[in-house]
């Protein structure tokens, strides 16, 4: 399964965004998440489940990928990714679920245009960049 979101305007970038999951059995597989610009894939961040709330992380570009975690732990209960990725002037701090996963430099960011995700997951919403994530205006629901 493989959802697609295009974005109707062009975003400074993508602060946050849910990636909801149907349930831990419907998970056996790995999935990536891609941000894609015009020329091609900008940033590409794979999971991999290797049990019930254990998952490894891979990133791409890798050669600009500073490493601070490469897992974290998902609470089932919630059935909920949370992907939080900042940005400060090209360098990105990505965090899943709150645990610090890795800094990366991406050039292109300013050229993002659709979000890919492939694998067994539904996303729930996505936010637009924002001083305060959180505000209602900047939700783009899915």
């Amino acid at each position: 399964m493989s959802k697609v979101q295009n974005f109707n305007e062009k975003p400074e970038n993508i602060s946050l965004f849910y990636v909801k999951v149907k349930s831990c059995y419907d998970i056996n597989q790995d999935f990536d998440i891609s941000f894609e610009c015009q020329q091609g894939t900008v940033l590409k961040i794979s999971l991999n489940f290797t049990n019930e709330n254990l998952c490894y992380v891979l990133a791409y570009p890798e050669k600009y990928v500073l490493w601070k975690n490469n897992y974290f732990l998902l609470n089932w209960n919630e059935k909920v990714l949370i992907f939080e990725i900042q940005n400060f002037r090209g360098s990105f701090e990505c965090k899943i679920n709150r645990t610090h996963i890795f800094n990366i430099y991406i050039r292109s960011y300013q050229n993002i245009i659709r979000v890919k995700v492939f694998g067994n997951v539904k996303i729930k919403k996505a936010l637009l960049v924002n001083k305060d994530i959180t505000h209602p205006y900047n939700t783009i629901n899915i």
